[in-house]
């Protein structure tokens, strides 16, 4: 997907080489034809003629604002001549981009790293990424360099206090206004707003995976879990605006990865990953870029090896003891051998999908407990592998 850059240029601030003599000689000669003289061009234009003619000369980069009321005066159609046309991005500046860009994985990945862990100031002067992770810094700088952005406009500085945090500017309103306009990364600190772009609804899936990647590797976390599992194995991406992880969640689901949303707390958001099947295939299908995180995520599969007995396997087992005689659940943690805490989540979720049932509730002098019976439904789970509940995955 190709995008044409000139409707997102700052007009008086980029230049414009036109690097075709002759198309550049038969636009001024028809201009100053239609003025009469070269001095009655600088007139009606309002351009020295200083300026003109070091313009048509090719000594000087035009102006943007400039070049759009020579093409204007001498009826010249922009389209036409766009092939010819570099975008200089500052007057002194070495930095070229052609008219169009081509919306390929880096770019993508790149802006979602500045939507995630970056932002664009109020004052619309640059791009920044924060992040401790040097990897990712490397990427982020890395980048922009092969775009061809001069080095003193990429400045890498230590975030104080925070000595292992470090934040990239890239001095550059142009790039600035491209991030905003194209790929819509608000100006200010709006992270509760934040959305992805309507026309990623349009690219490759492989293409929208960046997306994934990028929030992933600047927001993620993976949670190991514990050997007596009181807390859960999974991975998670954090956001302010829910929206934004809901528009992750329909790519997730494009890929087969499903995941559910929960507020953490006032006013913040995690999208959640669980079980091995969408673990192992988030690592395989969105491939993070992040050190740490990527390590962490290969630990957990290991884990998963090693310990892990799959939940769909578990939850079977307790509704064929049930599909015999309605039990209490420590009767069931005896027979499957399971801590009670542990069982206690797998009849959460049985009770949560109708799959079983509270039969009776007996009341002793020690305490209370519940008697439970499989359901019409837990019977149909139990004989369709491919049932309704195969892709319905629930956080413990």
């Amino acid at each position: 997907m190709k995008i044409d850059m000139f409707p997102y240029l700052i007009a008086n601030e980029t230049f414009i080489e036109i690097d075709s003599n002759e198309i550049r000689k038969s636009i001024f000669e028809k201009a100053i034809k239609k003025a009469k003289n070269q001095s009655g061009l600088s007139k009606i234009l309002k351009i020295s003629e200083k300026n003109l003619s070091r313009y048509k000369l090719g000594k000087r980069s035009i102006l943007m604002s400039d070049l759009q009321k020579l093409l204007k005066f001498s009826k010249t159609d922009i389209a036409e001549i766009s092939s010819n046309l570099k975008i200089k991005l500052g007057k002194s500046s070495k930095f070229h981009l052609p008219h169009t860009i081509e919306i390929n994985p880096d770019w993508i990945y790149v802006a979602e790293l500045i939507r995630c862990d970056g932002h664009l100031p109020k004052n619309q002067w640059c791009a920044t990424f924060t992040n401790s992770n040097q990897s990712l810094i490397n990427e982020f700088v890395n980048f922009f360099t092969v775009l061809g952005v001069p080095k003193n406009c990429i400045d890498v500085r230590t975030k104080m206090p925070h000595r292992y945090i470090k934040e990239v500017t890239i001095r550059s309103k142009s790039l600035a206004f491209i991030f905003n306009k194209v790929f819509e990364i608000p100006f200010g600190n709006k992270s509760h707003i934040i959305r992805i772009p309507k026309f990623y609804e349009k690219i490759s899936l492989d293409l929208t995976k960046m997306a994934v990647r990028a929030a992933f590797d600047s927001e993620g976390t993976v949670q190991i879990g514990s050997k007596n599992y009181t807390t859960p194995r999974r991975i998670a991406i954090c956001s302010a605006s829910k929206l934004y992880l809901e528009d992750l969640q329909k790519i997730l689901i494009k890929i087969g990865i499903y995941s559910r949303i929960s507020e953490y707390q006032r006013g913040m958001f995690k999208i959640y990953i669980s079980h091995r099947i969408n673990i192992e295939k988030f690592s395989k299908e969105i491939k993070p870029l992040h050190s740490m995180q990527k390590k962490k995520i290969e630990n957990l599969l290991k884990i998963y090896d090693k310990t892990r007995v799959p939940e769909r396997t578990l939850r079977k087992a307790v509704l064929l003891l049930l599909k015999e005689d309605s039990k209490r659940r420590s009767e069931i943690a005896v027979n499957l051998d399971m801590k009670k805490a542990k069982l206690g989540w797998h009849l959460k979720w049985l009770l949560k999908n109708k799959l079983v049932d509270i039969e009776d509730k007996i009341y002793t002098n020690k305490g209370s407990y519940y008697v439970y019976k499989i359901t019409k439904y837990g019977i149909e789970y139990l004989s369709d592998e491919d049932g309704p509940f195969r892709n319905q995955f629930w956080e413990r």
